[in-house]
């Protein structure tokens, strides 16, 4: 029982949403030794205001990773280490991608690298509260009956067991 509310806690508060290079059009992103390449895409959101974006990045070789989203910069200088940065999304955003590279050999950004937008709980703009309160009455409506059908079989057997008690006998 308390694992069937721990998961309904879980999906009507956790709202994550993950996109890859390759889901963005990126794709891999090759740099050639001592030489820097520079992408700019756009994605729309359909949550807007602040959120947490958590940035992993996967490359091989040495190389210097500048990611702009909506004019928040971060660097990033180590394969699949995740970095988070705070962002106002707004419903058109623009991802701006810098790779350095630092060495002698070919670096390459590989297309798996991920953005995972983070939305806060409780701040869902109108679109994501109706999704919110659909999820919360589809669980509600799975878990309220056998708890209620619970419910009025024990005060049935504790209003029997009192009547009982009360029967004096002279």
């Amino acid at each position: 029982m308390r694992a069937a509310v721990f998961i309904l806690l879980l999906a009507i508060t956790t709202q994550t949403i993950i996109m890859s290079f390759e889901d963005l059009g990126i794709g891999d992103i090759a740099v050639s030794p001592l030489d820097y390449e520079k992408r700019i895409t756009t994605f729309t959101s359909a949550y807007v205001g602040t959120v947490s974006v958590r940035i992993t990045i996967y490359f091989n070789g040495s190389a210097t990773i500048g990611i702009r989203i909506n004019n928040v910069k971060v660097s990033i200088y180590r394969s699949g280490v995740s970095k988070f940065v705070e962002v106002n999304l707004t419903k058109n955003n623009t991802l701006e991608i810098t790779v350095t590279n630092c060495d002698v050999g070919k670096v390459v950004v590989y297309g798996n690298s991920t953005l995972e937008i983070l939305i806060p709980a409780g701040t869902e703009n109108l679109e994501n509260n109706t999704m919110a309160r659909l999820k919360i009455a589809y669980f509600v409506s799975i878990i309220a009956p056998p708890i209620l059908i619970i419910l009025i079989r024990r005060t049935r057997i504790y209003s029997e067991e009192v009547k009982e008690e009360q029967i004096v006998v002279i």
